[in-house]
């Protein structure tokens, strides 16, 4: 409809109506990228992150919160497109990520996201319902030649869902929406469903080579807090500890950790 107005004369479409409409068409367009079984195996995504405040906060309260472009590391991510403007249906300024991987023994990523192994990677489970305005996807890669050249046929996917080939490594499965900040999560098995929250729960929490000494004490206790909210048929959170391989120095292993 607002494609087909701009075309034709004596047609103007005041500035609410244009907003509520293009506000609608991103929240479909996102809604098309739905979970399927070959976005991650067993359901299970990992999350590498620093140890702090904030991470903390995530994991008791159960929400993904979802960064902006000002807080990406790539200064690529979310690229300026000619196609994408202030004028154009897909609303640039409001979408955000939150960045998950296939790739659960990554010694790039342990020192990139979680704080030079200090921090943790957390495992979580994806059951498939995920609320409205918010999509999921895994990322394709390409090198910057490819992406140039198709960077105004497949305007969303080169802007939202597209890396450089660099980043392969990461195997990244990317949740975003240009709706909001945070996404809470809970387990679906309850008689009542939220639907305005994803279908999942956390499956492990792994800490890092490096993690503090001073710092077990507490994410013990935070294991423990979510394991006490968990009902008898559900899966307890595993608290696990990566570790130099005693067979091969050049990589990591991970045990289980007693609580």
């Amino acid at each position: 409809y607002l494609s087909c107005a701009e075309k034709l004369p004596n047609i103007e479409i005041a500035k609410d109506n244009f907003d509520e409409l293009r506000n609608k068409f991103n929240i479909e367009l996102t809604n098309r990228f739905k979970w399927d079984i070959f976005i991650a195996k067993n359901g299970g995504l990992f999350k590498y992150s620093p140890f702090n405040i904030n991470t903390i906060d995530a994991l008791t309260n159960q929400y993904i919160y979802l960064a902006s472009k000002e807080q990406l590391n790539d200064p690529i991510e979310l690229p300026k497109l000619s196609k994408i403007d202030s004028s154009s249906l897909i609303d640039p300024t409001n979408y955000r990520i939150c960045s998950l991987s296939n790739n659960q023994n990554s010694m790039l990523m342990w020192s990139h996201y979680a704080q030079e192994h200090q921090g943790i990677m957390v495992e979580y489970w994806f059951g498939g319902e995920f609320p409205s305005g918010v999509g999921v996807a895994k990322i394709d890669y390409a090198d910057d030649t490819k992406r140039n050249r198709e960077k105004d046929l497949y305007v969303f996917n080169q802007y939202l869902l597209t890396k450089n080939k660099e980043w392969e490594y990461e195997s990244e499965v990317r949740i975003f929406s240009n709706q909001r900040e945070t996404v809470g999560f809970y387990n679906y098995s309850d008689p009542i469903n939220d639907r305005n929250q994803i279908n999942a729960h956390i499956r492990s929490i792994t800490l890092g080579c490096k993690f503090p000494e001073n710092k077990k004490r507490l994410i013990k206790n935070i294991v423990n807090s979510l394991n006490s909210n968990r009902k008898d048929h559900e899966p307890k959170v595993v608290l696990r500890e990566a570790l130099i391989s005693d067979s091969n120095s050049f990589a990591l292993e991970y045990r289980n950790v007693h609580m």
